[in-house]
């Protein structure tokens, strides 16, 4: 227990803190002990299980080798992958600040008839794996669209987790002030071409690792996002780790046969999980246990700044505003347990089209696969006003759309 408490509240070993940090952690644990009604030792009785906490940051690093061949195939992929975003769309490559971009400037007039909103930059934020490849699919779509044909496109590029290790920036990402002043200045540059630069605002679409970037700008600067969509989005109940395992510690105080329900979270899904099969296990050796990922994920990624609650997200019920898609057999985030937690929220299965869940797809799957999920979020880009979402119940019958998960709500103790 002590172990835990020193990692998560102050990342750092119980016996490298100062005695005022060990004094609070111990009235911690006598809060906990009094909640429990029970003593919790730090040696169990004989017969019961010992529990190891898992310490994401200081926790040894989960990293695999791999070939040299890996990373030289990798790279040039990357590399022809940006000359044919530059050959086929126009596309062209731009540093601002220390972040490395992609953006699309229509050849055309950028006014449109039908309001400023349509003519919003798309900023779209990656997530982990091998960069620009991954998401051919998806940003040949955006770029291909004749309806998006007169939008800006914006596409950071983070090399520590896209595995470009020429990068300097492959071991040694950014801080979270840094990118933020990066994306701010990427933004404010992308509205004054479109311009509109005395209302500078983006829709922001991003899927998984992404959709942490997409939540530090909705803390920090909500007035610059005017609409947002999360795919695959990995900042919801990400406390659920530490509920885990102090309601594990609380059933062993207490001796009770009660059941805790309590879906892993994230982090042991990403970083500590075995592989169950053959997607997960590719997945687990050429994404999570990656050099420049590993470091990242388990050195560098902020587990409280990127957590996002319901009251962080502007216009939650105006799905033309704000839409959340999930996979629903996603390996790494249990989309169930993210619609419940919406679901307590008011967005229900009954009048909600916010919270979307793409049955039978796992993780990532409509970003690089395609089909009737990813038309289905492009469909969303299109939309073309307030109140509009014209053609999103197109794809109702190919298995996308709301989810079939009972939504329960009889434990509120989990939500409040």
């Amino acid at each position: 227990m002590r172990s835990w408490l020193g990692w998560s509240m102050f990342t750092a070993h119980y016996e490298t803190l100062s005695e005022g940090q060990k004094v609070h952690i111990e009235s911690i644990i006598k809060m906990i002990e009094k909640r429990a009604g029970a003593e919790i030792s730090e040696h169990p009785p004989h017969g019961t299980p010992h529990l190891t906490p898992l310490r994401i940051s200081l926790d040894p690093l989960n990293v695999e080798n791999r070939p040299a061949i890996v990373y030289a195939v990798v790279n040039l992929a990357g590399f022809g992958a940006l000359r044919w975003y530059e050959w086929r769309h126009g596309v062209q490559y731009g540093t601002i600040g220390g972040l490395d971009y992609l953006i699309r400037i229509p050849s055309g007039p950028l006014d449109m008839p039908r309001g400023d909103e349509d003519r919003t930059p798309i900023l779209f934020l990656h997530g982990v794996g091998v960069g620009l490849v991954q998401h051919l699919v998806f940003i040949n779509n955006i770029l291909s669209d004749t309806t998006l044909a007169n939008r800006i496109v914006l596409i950071p590029i983070q090399p520590h987790i896209s595995q470009t290790i020429f990068h300097p920036n492959h071991i040694h990402p950014p801080r979270k002030d840094e990118i933020l002043r990066d994306l701010r200045l990427l933004i404010y540059m992308a509205c004054s071409i479109a311009g509109f630069e005395n209302r500078p605002q983006v829709t922001v679409l991003s899927h998984s690792n992404g959709t942490s970037l997409h939540a530090w700008l909705l803390k920090s600067n909500p007035e610059l996002i005017f609409r947002s969509c999360f795919v695959d989005p990995v900042i919801f109940c990400l406390w659920e780790g530490g509920i885990l395992f102090l309601g594990v510690l609380t059933y062993l105080a207490q001796s009770k046969t009660d059941v805790i329900y309590m879906s892993l979270d994230v982090c042991y899904n990403f970083v500590y999980k075995a592989p169950s099969n053959g997607v997960e296990a590719l997945s687990k050796y050429f994404v999570a246990s990656e050099m420049g990922i590993a470091n990242y994920i388990q050195r560098n990624w902020d587990w409280s700044a990127n957590t996002l609650f319901f009251q962080e997200i502007p216009h939650p019920h105006d799905a033309y505003r704000t839409r959340i898609f999930l996979s629903g057999r996603d390996q790494i985030v249990s989309a169930k347990r993210v619609r419940r937690y919406f679901a307590f929220h008011g967005l229900t299965d009954v009048d909600s089209k916010t919270v979307f869940v793409h049955e039978g797809a796992t993780h990532a799957e409509a970003m690089f696969l395609g089909g009737a999920g990813l038309r289905f979020i492009v469909n969303w880009l299109k939309a073309t006003g307030i109140g509009s979402l014209s053609g999103m119940e197109d794809f109702q019958d190919e298995k996308v759309g709301r989810s079939t998960y009972p939504v329960r709500l009889d434990d509120e103790r989990q939500y409040s």
